[in-house]
C-alpha cells in the first residue's frame, strides 16, 4: 500500500500578506530591531520617537530621548551643519541624503559617525492641518567602523609599515607646503638625506628581521633629534630623509646631521650582538641650492652620495 504524504507547498505560490493586529506588531519589530537609527523629531527639533538602534549607537534607552533637543546628541562642533539636516523640511529629490555627522554617544561622550537621510513630515489633513510643517523623519546608519577603516587605509598610504614614519609620498607633500611657505614668508628650509653605511651586511649577515628591528631603532634615535615641527621621514630600505621648515641655514643643517650622527653612534644590542653602524648625510638648504623640491632633493641626494664616497669601506660592524 502506498504511503500517504503531506502535500508539500508549490514554491511558486505567493506567500500571503501579514494583515490585521499582526501586521502591525511585525511592522514595529521591523523598525524597532533595525540596524540603522530611526528617528521623528517634531517641528522644534524634539524626539517623539527613536527605535532600538539607540540602545548600541548612542548607548542608551530610546526613551531617555524623548522631548530631548536633537543637539543633545550631536557633537558640539559639527551642530551648525546638522541644523539644515535635523530640520529638514524638504521632500522629494531635494531632501537630506548622504550628510556625515558626528553623534555623541550618552553613555561615554565618544563620537558615532553617521549617515543622515532625512525628510521634512506634512499633514494631511487628517494627521496635522494639510500642508502643515510637522517634523522630520531621519535614519541615520552607523559609519564608525568604515571610517576607521578608511583612516587606517590613509595613513598605510603615507606612512612606513616598519617604523611608523612618514613614507617619501608625504614627505614631498610637507616639503612642497613648507617651501610654499618660506616663499610667502620670505624664510628658507633645510633638507638631510641619510642613509646607512654596509647596513646590506647587516641583512646579509644577520637576517632581515634583525635588520628590521635596527631600522626601527635608527628611527627612533633619530626623532629625538629633532623638533616638534620637523618631519622625519623613511624613504626607502635604510634611507631617511629630514624637513627642517623656517630653517634655512646650512650651519643650522649640519648641527642637526651632527647631533644625528652623534646619536647613531653608539652600538645597536640585538641578539645578544652589538651592531655598529655609520651614516653618510646629505644637506640641502633653500634658496641656496634652489627654491624647488626637485632641486633640494637632488641636491640633498648628491651631497649624501658625496660622503658616502668619502666613507667607503666604513660599513657595518658586529
Amino acid at each position: 500500500m502506498a504511503t500517504a504524504h503531506p502535500e508539500q507547498p508549490r514554491r511558486d505560490k505567493p506567500v500571503p500578506a501579514v494583515s490585521g493586529p499582526g501586521r502591525d506588531a511585525l511592522y514595529r519589530f521591523m523598525v524597532d530591531a533595525a540596524p540603522d537609527l530611526m528617528y521623528v523629531l517634531d517641528a522644534q527639533g524634539r524626539f517623539t520617537f527613536v527605535n532600538g538602534a539607540a540602545r548600541h549607537l548612542l548607548g542608551c534607552e530610546p526613551e531617555t530621548l524623548l522631548g530631548q533637543h536633537y543637539s543633545s546628541v550631536l557633537v558640539e562642533v559639527d551642530e551648525p551643519c546638522a541644523c539644515r539636516c535635523f530640520h529638514e523640511r524638504r521632500t522629494g529629490d531635494r531632501a537630506t541624503t548622504g550628510m556625515e555627522l558626528r553623534l555623541r554617544r550618552v553613555a561615554d561622550g565618544e563620537p558615532v559617525h553617521v549617515d543622515v537621510t532625512a525628510v521634512g513630515i506634512y499633514g494631511d489633513g487628517e494627521n496635522g492641518a494639510a500642508g502643515q510643517y510637522l517634523g522630520t523623519y531621519g535614519v541615520a546608519r552607523d559609519m564608525t567602523q568604515y571610517k576607521k577603516v578608511e583612516a587606517l587605509f590613509r595613513h598605510q598610504a603615507h606612512h612606513d609599515a616598519l617604523t611608523g614614519l612618514p613614507n617619501r609620498l608625504l614627505f614631498q607633500d610637507r616639503l612642497q607646503q613648507a617651501l610654499a611657505r618660506a616663499r610667502r614668508g620670505g624664510a628658507g628650509i633645510t633638507v638631510l638625506f641619510l642613509d646607512l653605511d654596509g647596513f646590506k651586511a647587516v641583512n646579509d649577515g644577520l637576517g632581515h628581521p634583525v635588520g628590521d628591528r635596527i631600522l626601527a631603532c635608527v628611527a627612533e634615535r633619530l626623532g629625538r633629534c629633532l623638533r616638534e615641527e620637523d618631519t622625519l621621514a623613511r624613504l626607502g630600505g635604510d634611507e631617511f630623509a629630514v624637513l627642517l621648515p623656517e630653517h634655512g641655514r646650512e650651519e643650522a643643517g649640519r648641527r642637526v646631521a651632527d647631533k644625528c650622527r652623534a646619536a647613531l653612534r653608539a652600538p645597536f644590542e640585538v641578539d645578544g650582538k652589538s651592531v655598529r653602524l655609520g651614516v653618510s648625510i646629505g644637506v640641502a638648504v633653500s634658496p641656496d641650492h634652489g627654491d624647488s623640491m626637485e632641486a633640494l632633493l637632488e641636491h640633498a641626494d648628491t651631497a649624501m652620495y658625496r660622503a658616502k664616497n668619502r666613507a667607503a669601506g666604513r660599513g657595518a660592524s658586529w
